[in-house]
């Protein structure tokens, strides 16, 4: 069972750009990853350029192929749709996966695939004189409830003893130069 999220930044002319997040969404596990590793606007915007997203911190590709360790740690790696490889009932393609793009707050709110989880990321600057921006966490599974969601600084699922977090973008690059 999944825990879908939409993740999401929010731009200087109040426009959102957001992807699909299939797995894990809950604050425990992604709002921590996102608020521990993508804690600045160039790395939201760098993750969000990648399209819809399997698994914010996967240990293994889509071959289910684990990630090799480094000094002793387990690589984890953001899974992209994009990257996933075609088959026979399988061929992502980039116009399926492709960020989306809103023109303001509500029309990120209103996006709806079944989620269970909105994050918005304020980046730093105009009213949020932070050095790093903030991210913001909103359970849509449950409107009658308060919709904000504390999201963790620890989490039992990232042992920074054990565990390695890697920014990976393999075939985005491809990506961008094909969409030019």
């Amino acid at each position: 069972m999944a825990t879908r999220a939409i993740i999401g930044i929010i731009n200087d002319d109040n426009s959102v750009n957001s992807v699909y997040c299939h797995y894990d969404g809950y604050p425990l596990y992604t709002g921590y990853f996102l608020k521990t590793f993508f804690n600045t606007t160039d790395k939201v915007n760098n993750l969000i350029s990648g399209g819809d997203i399997s698994q914010l911190a996967s240990k293994s590709n889509w071959e289910n192929t684990k990630y090799p360790t480094i000094n002793n740690k387990q690589v984890l790696k953001t899974l992209y749709y994009i990257d996933r490889p075609k088959s026979e009932f399988i061929n992502e393609r980039w116009e399926n996966v492709k960020p989306q793009k809103h023109k303001n707050l509500l029309e990120f709110f209103q996006r709806d695939n079944g989620d269970e989880y909105k994050y918005l990321f304020l980046p730093s600057g105009n009213w949020n004189y932070r050095q790093n921006g903030v991210w913001k966490c909103y359970d849509t599974s449950t409107p009658t409830k308060h919709p904000s969601v504390i999201i963790p600084d620890t989490s039992r699922f990232y042992n920074s003893n054990e565990q390695m977090f890697v920014y990976g973008f393999s075939k985005i690059s491809k990506v961008k130069e094909l969409a030019k």
